[in-house]
Order: C-alpha cells, then structure tokens, then sequence
C-alpha cells in the first residue's frame, strides 16, 4: 500500500491509561493539566474555517474509486479490482485530509491488457508486486480506522461516482475470494445525487460535474487516485456551495448484487 502523505498521517492514539499519565504531570507542588485529545480536537475544529454553513450529517468523508482490469471490444470477466484507492475529507471544511493507496494483484486474469494499462495507466510490474485482494483490502480498512482515530472522526461516509464501486464491483470480487462486504461497505454518497441537489443537472460523469462547477480536471482521468482526489474536489464545492448530504441520497447494497455483475455487463462497455 501507498500511503501518499505521510507528513500529514498519524499514528493511533496511544491507550488510555497512557493518555491519562501523559496528560497530567507534577512539577514542585502543583498540578498541571495538559487540555484532553477529545478538547483539542473540538477546540481545533472551532477555528477551522467551514466548507459552508450548513451543517453535515457525517464528520468526514472516504472517497473510493476502484479501477479494474478491463479489455476493449472484448470484455474480460470476471473483472477485478487492480486499484484501491482512499482519499479522506474533513466535513467541515472540504479539506482533503489524507490518502491511501495499494494496487491490487488480480488472480483470474493476471496480466493486464494493453488497452487496461492504456487507459488506468497502471503498470503490470504495479499489480505484480501488490497484495491480493483480501489482504488489500485488510490494508485499505486499517488505514482508514487508523485516520478516523487519529483524527477524532465518529461518522464516516463512503463517496463514490455512480454506484458500481460499491454496488456492483465489491460483492462480486468478495465473491471471487469467498468472503462478505464487510458492513461498513453496505451505505454511501453516490455525489451524482448530491451534485443534482446543488447544480440540478443529472445524469452526468466525473469531467462533467468539474465542468460545470468550473474546476479542471487534474492528474489522470481513470487513475482510481486522480479520480478520487477529483471527486473529492467536487465534494468539496459543492459544500462550498450549501450542499448538504440528506439521507435520501445515500445508495444501499443490494444483496442480490452478490452475484456480481461487471460494469461492462451493465453499462455495455468499461465506465
């Protein structure tokens, strides 16, 4: 896995009999006592600027966007994931707080197609040298508790660009390697719906919501990363804008999607 920011990442917060020593110290006779993690964090958080007025339902934000091997005409299937990315945004003020990213090792189909490595930019040596899937995602999931503790976050919502990430991707390679989504999967932002409460537009792609909110695309279009650090842009400006994420957005697993259906099954061809 690649951490991108280390600068920014922190550790788990020690346990609690440890905080609790080194919160209070003596010195002569009197007592001192530094503010408590839980007061820090609230105190910081009153002085960071705010995305917007409104307030949010989640405390933070964990923008997906798997890529996965593909072929043009031809499809391949099964498909599986060849790239896991995380990137992690604070609520309150839209700010991307840090990154994740290990690519994945597929089994079924090992060696990447030219139009697959043409199009996500991902190199064979890459997936080569990653963890398979199960481990992958064992990785992605401890990183994520990890940021959550270390930055206080109680509410964590997972964002993605239309619902075949978690709806359709997910479950059919937990099928592949025989094991449940795992819960925390099972509810998130498809930001198209929260993009169509601010702009009104719907039924549009990644580069158009930048489009029209004004904002270019960076980095490499179908580069799980770039795309998530673009979504989370996008996130960030709607927020800007008064968006708020209302319940009635969020999409839910279907349990029948178990089986697994590839995005080219569904969509006629690769995104």
């Amino acid at each position: 896995p690649t951490p991108l920011s280390p600068g920014l990442m922190a550790s788990a917060e020690p346990g609690t009999a440890q905080r609790e020593r080194s919160n209070r110290w003596t010195k002569g006779k009197k007592t001192f006592e530094e503010p408590s993690p839980a007061s820090s964090a609230a105190d910081a958080a009153a002085l960071r600027p705010s995305a917007s007025d409104v307030p949010q339902l989640f405390d933070c934000y964990a923008v997906l966007d798997f890529e996965a091997t593909c072929d043009n005409p031809r499809q391949l299937r099964p498909q599986e994931v060849i790239e896991l990315p995380i990137v992690l945004v604070d609520a309150t003020t839209g700010a991307r707080v840090n990154e994740f990213r290990t690519y994945v090792q597929p089994v079924i189909n090992p060696t990447l197609t030219a139009f697959c490595t043409e199009l996500t930019g991902i190199r064979q040596v890459s997936v080569d040298e990653a963890p398979q899937f199960s481990e992958a995602l064992l990785q992605a999931t401890a990183w994520l508790d990890e940021q959550l503790e270390a930055h206080g976050y109680q509410n964590c919502l997972f964002v993605t660009c239309g619902d075949w990430d978690l709806r359709q991707m997910l479950p059919a390679q937990c099928v592949l390697i025989g094991q449940h989504v795992p819960q925390r999967f099972g509810r998130w932002l498809n930001i198209k719906n929260l993009f169509r409460s601010v702009a009104g537009a719907s039924k549009v792609g990644m580069e158009a919501m930048l489009e029209i909110l004004g904002l270019p695309l960076e980095g490499h279009h179908h580069s799980g990363l770039d795309d998530s650090r673009n979504i989370a842009r996008i996130l960030a400006e709607l927020f800007r804008r008064g968006g708020r994420v209302e319940l009635s957005m969020l999409s839910e697993a279907d349990k029948a999607s178990s089986k697994g259906k590839s995005r080219a099954e569904k969509k006629g061809g690769y995104r």
